[in-house]
């Protein structure tokens, strides 16, 4: 069971923090990114604030509330996410 959790929770919660990261970033910049462009800005939005995080002691154990903040915010910044899916990527994807 913990290897079918490995194989398939986890790529899902990172894709999801990162889709959220990235629209974040997408919406504080201000400008227009390509959808097949928000998971990697978003991820890397995730080892930025997290290598900040944790480069303190005192701040590390923040780094997953940090990190589940920034996406949650990104998310409900981009509602409604109709807008956001392709067809084509997430066939892709699949």
């Amino acid at each position: 069971m913990s290897l079918a959790v490995a194989w398939l929770v986890l790529p899902l919660v990172l894709g999801l923090l990162s889709l959220g990261c990235g629209l974040l970033l997408k919406w504080a910049a201000g400008v227009q990114l390509a959808g097949a462009l928000l998971l990697p800005v978003g991820f890397s939005v995730i080892v930025v604030t997290g290598t900040i995080a944790t480069s303190n002691s005192a701040t590390a154990r923040l780094t997953t509330p940090i990190l589940v903040a920034l996406s949650v915010a990104g998310l409900a910044l981009a509602l409604p996410w109709r807008r956001l899916v392709n067809r084509w990527a997430l066939a892709a994807a699949l």
